[in-house]
């Protein structure tokens, strides 16, 4: 857990939410006082809590706090109740507490409950230098400790191995001249880096550094003339990061956070900006702490705790800043072009609205290029969607208003325009695409268009050739809309162009006749979608294309609208797709790039995605790891030659090299946070997440763990596996939910395991583990069973007597069978009720000969203006469940005779069902009742399965607030219920859990997320009988030769 001391109390967090202790004078095992100093885990696990009211001690399984306090009678006690630092040193492997406080040193004899004082004698040079001790610090050499003690009178040092007959203190002042002022000697904080020098914080007197050799300090102060100096003399915490091999030093100061390089001897500042909502809170900082993940934590004064994760930004940003007239001046990015500008490379950005901007690397500046109406060379338009860099250097840009041509002074542009009387310009000015090929000795360019197809330009005549579609020609260009042109790689009359349309592939070879002056001489092979061929392009809409990472695969990555990723095979010309049932995170592919390792680069309409072509794999990333936005945009991305990626979005644009994004390998430890019995928090003897051992009764027969991983990077996205051995038959993967339940456990031992992931999916595998005893009822203990057996034993000398009458008796209960299962079928409707406005259809299918399930219609008034339908399932199958399901019909019968209204009517029946059912049999029942002439829907639901509501293709599950206790568990429940107003072409989709709870010889579930795709594509207007016969259906298709394990019921209302 994180521990965060405060000004008011001591607080534990879970990466969820937070448990604070608090002083409470009524309770001596309390903490001693709320304003926290210092914090200390000792090596035995042993929180140590340093207030201005003395010491304490917390004991994590039982939450109690030990307090060590000033006793102005006893020389063996604190000398002072306010602790400012603490530490541990480690003599022949004995441990001992060193307590820092502002009336001296005490070393704590843990045996002896007694703490030995170490304080300021003006009459002893080698006595502590003064009392108030502010900081600690222990250095371990081979052949001694040294415990460093700051104080506000300079550096101590005290040798404690071996340790001398009376301590004797070194003193070390700094006394350069620059640093005569007390305040320069006033020591807050102590580091140490890999080379034994420390660093120290000091009040007033900046940042210092001590070699213990040279015994020189050397000075980091802030300077008003030198922007990039110490912010602020008070420097307080001190901590170096885990994640550079301490490269990095963080420095919290009255002035923000400092980031201190330790190779550069560069400061990177942090302070608060009220117009960045991500940035420092206060820039007063008191604390500062790293935690094992690499997440930075500060806690300020007055501006509460601030958390930095650097494992969460993979990717830096680059985006429209309102203070800095130097940054990227538009955020919606269409294009980017890494162009050669002597021997160096410039990045050029293309924006949706805010023109054309270069990258200056060397200032981390942007220049903008923007329309000016009264400038004849400038830009032509600021919407900017395609660059290229053609051999000589030159930079063209698409607008939305036509061509332009960067000239090498980069002042002046030259336009090239559309001109509906001269067939030899642009067909349309709307620039969509630009690439080179050479033909000829001569270069050319190919241009693609929003909306009047492909022109290839000759920059040294400006004469124009248009390729457009004719819809009477099958192999003229399929359509004039173009987002993408690729040039494949080869010589001569080998190389091919590849456009992506609006409708579909074109495949253009580069031989004469594709340079012919005659666009119609032009040949193009069209790739279209054929719903009736599943080796087909997946989508018509085609925005990207890749080179395979092997040259000699012949394949060819392509990037579609609402298709996926699509891999070509030339030879076979055959197209393989990849989309979100694989592991996309999202079907539309804007870009792709390919990094040096063969992996592919995708950016989507949500987030970016890294894919293994070897394993077939997606690591999918969003806006928690860095992402300017999960929307990115079409065309805008490009590789540098060094192999740094970049792809632009709605807000900016990310800019990362591939090799360089790294999964946090921080394998989190698990933790229980809490045990509930029936929703309530239960109070164990110690600790849950301490406890090895729980012990029930058959009666708690609902009850649940709650727990977390320690991964505080984005403990969101942490994610779970839980297990009941002696249950469970195989792990429960649970994705973010972080919370498991059970009902009815038979006697017996159990144990409960929980395992999770980090934010990036890294586990630990062993995780956390704790054992459950359930004792059971006195008819299923050892010595009831016992004698049981003694009487069934004694009655088996006349079972010979009966066997005559077994196949009379098998008869009787097959008989029996069948006349309950006949009475189980007349409990429901034998057809759909008439309704105007309304389709109604309903199905219950038993497991077995006799089931649970039911279900029923009512006309609840005498006008027919409101009807009823019910839905229920008992616990118990067979012979059993159907009479009590004729139990439960028969009482839903008589009560709704009495109430109409459905949580009323729940909480009759819940406390009838109570007093009538068997302990650990319950029933699980929705009552819905809708008003014919409003079309509104109300519903309770007593622990049946969430009904889905159909709304175009929009599906939502209808949930009640309250608690859904199954009727018979709890005496006294109350209900609550929900109204729903209902539109034409609504469908409503009541179920039992059979139906998502259906499994296939694999033990894999049917689900909710087959149950809502199987919905989503059925047609809008389909019948209601229809509805529930594609979804029995589709079960059992999924299900196959499976064999049911529990009853089906489905009811469907669809609004005319």
């Amino acid at each position: 857990f994180m521990w965060f001391g405060t000004m008011d109390g001591l607080n534990k967090y879970d990466g969820y939410g937070f448990t604070v202790y608090k002083h409470d004078f009524q309770n001596p095992h309390s903490l001693s006082d709320n304003s926290i100093q210092a914090l200390f885990e000792d090596e035995a696990g042993v929180l140590w809590i340093g207030t201005r009211g003395g010491l304490n001690s917390f004991d994590r399984r039982s939450e109690k706090f030990t307090r060590y306090v000033h006793d102005p009678n006893n020389p063996h006690s604190l000398s002072h109740n306010t602790i400012n630092a603490i530490c541990e040193t480690r003599q022949d492997s004995i441990a001992t507490l060193w307590v820092g406080t502002t009336g001296g040193l005490h070393r704590f004899e843990a045996a002896r409950k007694r703490f030995l004082r170490y304080q300021h004698d003006p009459n002893d040079a080698a006595s502590l230098s003064d009392n108030a001790v502010r900081a600690l610090h222990v250095s371990r050499c081979a052949d001694s400790t040294v415990l460093w003690v700051g104080t506000l009178s300079g550096l101590d040092k005290l040798v404690l191995n071996p340790q001398p007959p009376q301590a004797r203190f070194i003193h070390f002042k700094d006394d350069s001249p620059n640093s005569q002022r007390a305040s320069n000697n006033r020591i807050l904080s102590i580091v140490e880096e890999a080379s034994g020098a420390l660093w120290l914080g000091t009040f007033g007197g900046g940042l210092k550094r001590f070699d213990p050799r040279t015994q020189q300090f050397e000075h980091y102060r802030h300077n008003p003339k030198d922007p990039a100096s110490l912010r602020h003399n008070v420097v307080r915490p001190l901590a170096f990061s885990r994640r550079d091999s301490a490269a990095t030093l963080w420095i919290g100061t009255s002035g923000g956070l400092e980031q201190f390089d330790m190779l550069q001897r560069r400061f990177v500042h942090h302070q608060h900006d009220e117009k960045k909502p991500g940035s420092l809170s206060n820039n007063d900082v008191w604390s500062v702490h790293e935690d094992r993940s690499g997440t930075l934590w500060i806690g300020t004064y007055g501006g509460g705790l601030n958390k930095f994760s650097p494992a969460r930004r993979k990717f830096a940003h680059m985006r429209h800043d309102a203070i800095d007239p130097h940054s990227l001046g538009h955020n919606m990015v269409m294009t980017l072009l890494e162009a050669r500008n002597g021997d160096k490379r410039t990045l050029w950005v293309g924006t949706g609205g805010g023109g054309l901007y270069e990258f200056d690397a060397g200032r981390e500046r942007f220049i903008a290029y923007r329309h000016d109406p009264a400038n004849p060379n400038s830009l032509s338009n600021d919407g900017v969607a395609a660059l290229c860099q053609d051999h000589s250097g030159a930079l063209w840009i698409g607008t939305a208003i036509g061509l332009n041509r960067l000239a090498a002074d980069k002042k002046r542009f030259r336009h090239y325009l559309h001109d509906p009387d001269d067939p030899n310009t642009l067909s349309g000015d709307g620039i969509s695409a630009i690439v080179e090929t050479p033909h000829a000795g001569k270069s050319f360019l190919w241009i693609g268009t929003g909306s009047a197809g492909l022109n290839r330009l000759d920059p040294q005549t400006g004469r124009v050739q248009r390729y457009q579609h004719d819809p009477n020609d099958p192999q003229s260009l399929s359509h004039n809309r173009i987002f993408a042109l690729h040039v494949e790689p080869g010589s001569g009359d080998s190389r091919t162009l590849w456009i992506g349309t609006d409708f579909g592939l074109n495949r253009l070879t580069l031989n004469e006749a594709a340079f012919s002056m005659e666009g119609a001489a032009a040949r193009f092979t069209r790739y279209q979608h054929d719903p009736n061929n599943t080796t087909s392009l997946s989508s018509n809409r085609v925005f990207s294309f890749c080179n395979d990472p092997d040259s000699n695969s012949g394949m060819l990555w392509i990037g579609t609208w609402g298709g996926g990723l699509n891999r070509f095979d030339r030879e076979r010309g055959a197209f393989t797709c990849f989309t979100e049932k694989d592991g996309l995170p999202n079907d539309v592919i804007y870009g792709i790039l390919c990094d040096a390792d063969g992996k592919l680069w995708l950016s989507t309409n949500n987030g970016l995605s890294k894919f293994d072509p070897v394993t077939r794999s997606f690591r999918n990333y969003d806006v928690d790891d860095g992402l300017q936005s999960n929307e990115f945009n079409q065309g805008a991305y490009c590789k540098s030659r060094t192999g740094e990626m970049f792809f632009g979005g709605i807000n900016g644009f990310n800019r990362f090299y591939p090799e360089q994004v790294r999964d946090n390998p921080y394998a989190p430890p698990i933790a229980l946070t809490a045990f509930e019995k029936f929703d309530k928090l239960m109070p164990l003897e110690s600790a849950v997440s301490e406890a090895e051992e729980i012990k029930l009764s058959y009666r708690d027969n609902f009850f649940s763990f709650v727990f977390a991983a320690l991964d505080y990077s984005n403990p969101a996205k942490n994610q779970y596996a839980y297990k009941l051995e002696g249950f469970d038959e195989d792990w429960i993967y649970c994705g973010t939910r972080r919370y498991a339940s059970y009902t009815n456990l038979d006697g017996g031992e159990y144990l409960f395991r929980v395992k999770g992931s980090n934010h990036d999916g890294v586990w630990n595998e062993t995780g956390v583990a704790i054992r459950i005893i359930v004792t059971p009822p006195f008819w299923k203990t050892w010595w009831f069973l016992t004698l049981f057996a003694l009487v069934v034993g004694t009655l088996v000398y006349s079972g010979y007597r009966r066997k005559l009458n077994a196949r009379l008796e098998k008869a009787r209960i097959v008989n029996e069978l069948k006349a309950a299962h006949d009475m189980q079928m007349g409990l429901m409707p034998t057809s759909a009720p008439n309704l105007a406005g309304f389709d109604i259809a309903g199905i219950c299918q038993p497991a077995e000969a006799v089931g649970g399930d039911f279900f029923d219609y009512f006309l609840l008034d005498a006008q027919k203006n409101k009807f009823g339908v019910v839905l229920v399932d008992v616990s118990d199958k067979a012979m059993k469940g159907a009479m009590t399901a004729v139990l439960t019909s028969g009482v839903i019968s008589a009560e709704i005779e009495h109430s109409h209204a459905p949580a009323a009517l729940m909480q009759n029946l819940n406390r009838v069902m109570y007093s009538k059912t068997p302990a650990n049999a319950f029933i699980a029942m929705l009552f819905g009742m809708i008003d014919l002439p409003t079309k509104t829907l109300r519903f309770a639901n007593a622990g049946l399965t969430r009904p889905l509501l159909r709304r175009g293709q929009e599906i939502t599950y209808l949930n009640t607030e309250g608690k859904h206790y199954p009727l018979g568990i709890l005496q006294n429940v109350q209900y609550e219920e929900m109204s729903l107003p209902l539109q034409s072409g609504d469908v409503l989709v009541f179920y039992t859990d059979g139906l998502p709870e259906a499994m296939n010889e694999k033990e894999e579930l049917f689900d909710y997320s087959r149950l809502e795709r199987t919905l989503r594509a059925l047609p809008l207007h389909m019948p209601a009988a229809q509805i529930i016969l594609a979804l029995l259906q589709e079960v059992q298709r999924f299900v196959g030769t499976a064999t049911h394990h529990d009853d089906l019921t489905i009811v469907v209302v669809r609004v005319a």
